[in-house]
């Protein structure tokens, strides 16, 4: 309104576009990341040796793209699933990927699997798929780490071998 007021109505109107897709770069560039840790008792299961297989395993529920402006978010995951033997992320709300988020994944990666924690990725959709075997990730980890929901993969009872 007060462009309209101090220019004119063209010039008011490219204003107004152009903070509008600021505004809309800034809210789909956000990234989330929750952590929980695994609880079996909410899958149903009463198998005790699932149950101490994932007793320190933590999920992460990534959504949002990965992109190099919201790195700085995917970097706090070594520290906020310090102490876990199991990670599981699920990437089911990741849209896409670009070249620096897979390079800062691919190093917080083989940092965790140099640790020894077991680590797996669930519900990433194709494009995201092929940015991680394009960067080596699947190489890294192996295809079998790979799922398409984490209720399938703790219960196939993967078990832990550390490395």
């Amino acid at each position: 309104m007060i462009f309209t007021i101090l220019f004119d109505l063209t010039v008011a109107i490219i204003v107004g576009v152009g903070l509008s897709l600021i505004l809309m770069l800034v809210r789909l560039s956000k990234l989330q990341i929750n952590y929980e840790r695994v609880d079996m008792d909410r899958l149903g299961c009463d198998d005790e040796n699932l149950k101490k297989r994932y007793s320190n395993a933590m999920v992460a529920y990534i959504t949002g793209p990965l992109l190099f402006a919201n790195i700085s978010v995917l970097e706090e995951l070594p520290q906020k699933i310090a102490n876990c033997d199991t990670v599981m992320l699920s990437m089911r709300g990741v849209s896409s990927i670009d070249v620096s988020a897979v390079q800062t994944l691919l190093g917080i990666l083989t940092e965790l699997k140099n640790k020894g924690v077991d680590i797996t990725i669930y519900g990433l959709p194709s494009a995201s798929m092929h940015m991680l075997y394009r960067a080596g990730i699947t190489d890294l980890l192996g295809e079998k780490v790979f799922y398409w929901s984490v209720e399938r993969a703790l219960l196939d009872n993967r078990p832990y071998a550390k490395c």
